[in-house]
């Protein structure tokens, strides 16, 4: 090779070069037109921008990869701790939602609105304990919060603390006089603690706010039950059943009302109904067995209590050996 040829030959490898180099920043130019993002990283910033704008549209699940990509960049971000907290409590992901909250927690104790959203996580995880720990220091630093007060009357409703939950219910009500719910709910409560005026009173001021409400008239049927009024349970706990057929439990409480009638056909179709709202549900199987045994069929009276022993109810068994051996 001449040492022509060879600067030629140089020379042309460089000139292919510097056409394939244009070639390729012309390829990326019109890429970048296309996507900016391809020629330099995402800042912090603009993370946190598209993850609040990703969240406004509700999309949640996205708004959640998001956030957390601006947590790898700075683990210090207690808005995105906190931010992807309220994506998983939106997605129902409470236990996520959870680990995030306690993280800003631990930084910033006394933030009232974050021990909130924690609490209601801890709520809705049924984690009663925790979550009443979290609305007393949540009422201890701001007493004004007046949702929370709503919130740990249904938290201490579900540890059975019906005096507690009465008095935080009545400062709920005070606040919001056409809160149905906080008057069922405490209407309940002293039922629970045998206060059967006090909560027919509650009861029916919740109807006056809401009349069309089957969870309402279903609660009004059991006061009424306990009261022995048995026209009146019947009379509300099927108006519960015409706003919302199924109900398992009130069709099971017209048949038991009705068995104490001694109307035990009328009993019987109650107590189907409940079964077939509920195949599982023992305790219908179990008075329903009696119903037949009134009437004479004791073969069905043992097969509702053998299929009632099945599904673990604690009576039943012994019926089935009283009733049911040759």
């Amino acid at each position: 090779m001449t040492l022509f040829n060879f600067f030629f030959d140089i020379f042309g490898l460089r000139f292919k070069i510097q056409l394939i180099m244009k070639n390729i920043i012309k390829f990326i130019f019109i890429l970048e037109l296309l996507n900016p993002t391809i020629t330099h990283a995402q800042s912090e910033s603009e993370l946190l921008s598209l993850a609040v704008k990703q969240y406004t549209l509700q999309d949640y699940k996205n708004a959640q990869q998001t956030f957390s990509k601006v947590i790898d960049m700075n683990k210090s971000n207690l808005d995105a701790y906190f931010n992807r907290a309220l994506c998983y409590y939106r997605t129902e992901e409470y236990s996520k939602a959870v680990i995030d909250f306690s993280v800003v927690i631990s930084q910033k104790p006394s933030d009232v609105d974050v021990l909130n959203y924690r609490a209601l996580c801890y709520q809705f995880l049924e984690q009663y304990t925790q979550a009443l720990q979290d609305f007393n220091r949540l009422i201890q630093l701001k007493p004004q919060y007046i949702s929370a007060y709503y919130n740990r009357g249904i938290v201490n409703y579900n540890l059975s603390n019906f005096d507690n939950a009465i008095q935080d219910l009545t400062i709920s009500i005070k606040n919001n006089p056409n809160d149905k719910d906080a008057f069922m709910i405490r209407g309940i409560c002293f039922m629970n603690l045998k206060e059967y005026q006090k909560a027919i009173a509650d009861l029916l001021e919740a109807e006056k706010i809401s009349q069309e409400n089957d969870m309402v008239q279903y609660n009004l049927g059991l006061v009424y039950f306990e009261m022995a009024d048995y026209d009146n349970a019947l009379l509300k706990l099927r108006k519960s059943l015409e706003l919302n057929d199924n109900q398992s439990k009130a069709y099971f409480m017209i048949g038991f009302i009705l068995s104490t009638k001694k109307q035990y056909p009328q009993a019987i179709q109650s107590y189907t109904l409940a079964i077939k709202k509920d195949p599982n549900y023992a305790d219908a199987y179990y008075y329903r067995a009696f119903m037949y045994q009134e009437l004479g069929k004791s073969e069905l009276a043992c097969v509702d209590w053998k299929k009632a022993s099945k599904l673990k109810n604690p009576d039943a068994k012994n019926q089935v050996f009283k009733n049911c051996t040759n």
